[in-house]
């Protein structure tokens, strides 16, 4: 490591970035994210730049569009990063979605839990084994 670079604090590697998309049609209802728990999120790819679940709880997607989230481990902390979301579509909900990038272990999970088969969520691909979960795309679409 040379004089000048500064290392990533140890838990910043281990991080995940979703990035849910709404393919519901122009005219639908907004899908709503609620409920999340645990992990620290950020925002603008900036892991010091980190904001309360307040602001990502209620956050509306609207049709066509996109909305990252954002969560990592906290600096200098043997912890990744764990936790879920809720999605919702007004009053129904759509899935969890649930997460662990775990420090101080290789096996990553993502998971979407509790689907309602009115919906369809398409999950990308993401890393399952060592080092960050990295960025999982999600769709949403009613089926």
């Amino acid at each position: 490591m040379s004089v000048n670079s500064v290392a990533a604090p140890r838990a910043y590697a281990q991080w995940a970035a979703l990035k849910i998309g709404n393919d519901f049609k122009s005219d639908d209802n907004a899908i709503e994210i609620r409920n999340v728990t645990m992990g620290k999120i950020y925002k603008d790819g900036n892991k010091d730049k980190e904001i309360p679940p307040s602001q990502v709880n209620g956050k509306k997607i609207p049709p066509q569009t996109t909305h990252s989230f954002e969560t990592c481990g906290r600096s200098d902390a043997a912890s990744g990063t764990e936790g879920t979301l809720e999605l919702w579509d007004g009053s129904q909900r759509i899935c969890k979605l649930y997460w662990d990038c775990p420090w101080g272990s290789k096996v990553n999970k993502f998971e979407v839990q509790e689907k309602v088969k009115a919906y369809r969520v398409e999950v990308g691909s993401w890393n399952s084994y060592g080092g960050a979960l990295g960025n999982v795309d999600v769709e949403i679409s009613r089926k």
